[in-house]
């Protein structure tokens, strides 16, 4: 009995974890944010309802998830300042006031190693220098871009004989042809692997919804978001560009992966019914 349980100890500590999250859009008054915000130029905002709620269901699972190998952020940690609708949708277009909240919620998982993919050049941009890069200093995130760069377009990451592609921006897919662009990502890593390299894993964020595709030998997933519908979602199509929210996380052993999946929703986000 003593043999059989130092052996299923060592097998478990093999064990790596990794916890993927994206599209937080820290910054959007319709967006995940800490509970309390004190503001650089002074005062503090106070969270909506519905932010309030996000953030205790991102609190409980960083609790839950707590302490992972590796923790990756897909793109777009921040909002950025709103320029096409001139900052009302951010409750600051102070970008340091938006950095330093993103880095205050991903600190909270408290994760052994943090990988940061940079975003949409609208929201995280700065004069051709991405911000996620900012913010990984700030979280003394992994060196993975050149010139000491701590975020990057895409990431190669090798883990106990497995490779993730990690990267943001995948085509936008609807109504029953939503896992079209993800089967094809996947078919594009097969065809280029000598090229680049074999993946077994690619994620992607951006398009603010969950979908997972799987092949006989590689599969492939959309991360969920952190961000409730917007106006520009609203226009762009009401029920065709409705969020989803959660997060990933992978258990990854010689031989094996295995991918727990958090997808929630909140009653707060629901839109008000008229009634006359």
């Amino acid at each position: 009995m003593k043999t059989r349980a130092r052996a299923s100890q060592r097998a478990t500590s093999t064990t790596k974890t990794i916890v993927c999250v994206s599209d937080l859009h820290v910054g959007s008054r319709l967006a995940l944010c800490p509970k309390k915000l004190s503001l650089k130029q002074g005062g503090e905002y106070s969270p909506s309802r519905a932010q309030l709620a996000l953030y205790e269901v991102w609190a409980k699972l960083a609790e839950q998830w707590r302490k992972p190998d590796i923790l990756v952020c897909c793109g777009d940690a921040i909002d950025g300042q709103g320029a096409k609708t001139r900052g009302t949708e951010q409750w600051s277009t102070d970008l340091e006031d938006q950095l330093f909240a993103a880095a205050d919620l991903l600190r909270m998982f408290k994760a052994d190693k943090v990988l940061l993919i940079n975003g949409t050049g609208y929201h995280v941009d700065a004069g051709g220098r991405p911000l996620e890069s900012i913010l990984g200093e700030l979280i003394n995130a992994e060196v993975v871009g050149p010139y000491g760069s701590r975020s990057a377009e895409e990431i190669f990451l090798r883990i106990r004989g497995k490779t993730f592609h990690f990267a943001h921006h995948i085509e936008i897919g609807s109504g029953w042809y939503k896992t079209t662009p993800l089967a094809r990502e996947l078919v594009f890593a097969l065809l280029n692997e000598t090229s680049k390299h074999r993946v077994d894993v690619v994620l992607r964020g951006h398009v603010h919804y969950f979908v997972g595709v799987e092949f006989s030998r590689q599969r492939g997933y959309i991360v969920p978001c952190w961000q409730m519908q917007t106006r520009y979602m609203i226009r762009r199509g009401p029920f065709r560009m409705v969020p989803e929210f959660g997060a990933l996380r992978f258990e990854v052993n010689d031989g094996s992966i295995n991918v727990q999946k958090f997808i929630f929703k909140l009653e707060e986000t629901k839109p008000q019914v008229i009634q006359l």
